[in-house]
């Protein structure tokens, strides 16, 4: 990878770290970053061990400090950018019972194709606009099998992240409804687009796309140099992001098992 590409790879996986890390605590250790939050225990990705360069580790390495540094974790989690730890701890996780996910830092370089035009995009700012999103919100969670506790957790957390950081939050509205919603966390020079959400009576008609091209607008207004996001690999994802004028600049790896309870 090219040392410009690497800095870009930096700056998207930077900035979405510091909307992770915000409200939480976190030490370095010689092996990486350990994150945790105490309020919301139950969201994984608020916890676990970030940029972790263990090649010599196994699953019982991991999960010990886990335990001992989020004893209120739900899942052991870790993520990796170092080749030769994913290349010698991924088979050694997924024999453990791990799931493994790779993702992909995307940059956005031209406005890209489909405008997605009939949409009116909505700043999540009064309490109207906030029911409209938790109504969005249970719907995502409940597709994806999320606990009542978790989607509080969550509810909780960007409420809280829209009140104490530079965290927007915007809905997709055609006219009758609300029918998306998406996130923009301000990181210095970066924005970080995350949380892109379609409900299913929706889907294919443009409310995706209509909000993703929205928020190079809102970047700009931010003073931003950029839009970045990241998103799974293995998906449709990078291609879909690609038509809207993004390009793949690096990339990481997740590992998670849940603790049993």
């Amino acid at each position: 990878m090219s040392v410009q590409l690497e800095a870009l790879a930096d700056e998207v996986f930077g900035a979405a770290a510091a909307q992770g890390r915000a409200g939480g605590e976190s030490v370095r250790r010689p092996f990486g970053e350990i994150v945790w939050n105490r309020t919301y225990p139950d969201l994984f990705f608020l916890n676990g061990i970030e940029d972790l360069v263990a090649p010599n580790w196994d699953a019982a390495d991991l999960e010990k400090v886990v335990r001992d540094a989020i004893p209120a974790a739900t899942s052991y989690r870790a993520s990796s950018r170092d080749p030769a730890t994913i290349a010698a701890l991924n088979p050694r996780l997924i024999a453990a019972g791990y799931s493994s996910e790779t993702r992909v830092a995307m940059v956005q370089v031209s406005e890209g194709e489909g405008q997605g035009g009939g949409y009116t995009t909505v700043p999540v700012r009064t309490e109207k606009a906030w029911g409209a999103f938790e109504a969005l919100i249970h719907a995502d969670t409940q597709e994806h099998g999320w606990t009542d506790p978790m989607r509080a957790q969550l509810i909780a957390l960007y409420r809280w992240r829209a009140a104490n950081t530079p965290h927007h939050f915007y809905l997709a509205d055609n006219g009758a409804q609300t029918v998306g919603h998406v996130g923009l966390f301000q990181h210095g020079a970066t924005a970080y687009l995350h949380g892109l959400y379609t409900h299913p009576s929706a889907r294919r008609r443009g409310a995706g796309a209509a909000l993703t091209l929205a928020m190079s607008a809102e970047a700009r207004a931010l003073g931003c140099d950029r839009l970045t996001l990241q998103c799974t690999r293995d998906s449709s994802l990078p291609a879909y992001y690609q038509r809207l004028g993004f390009r793949a600049v690096g990339e990481k790896q997740i590992w998670a098992r849940p603790i049993p309870g």
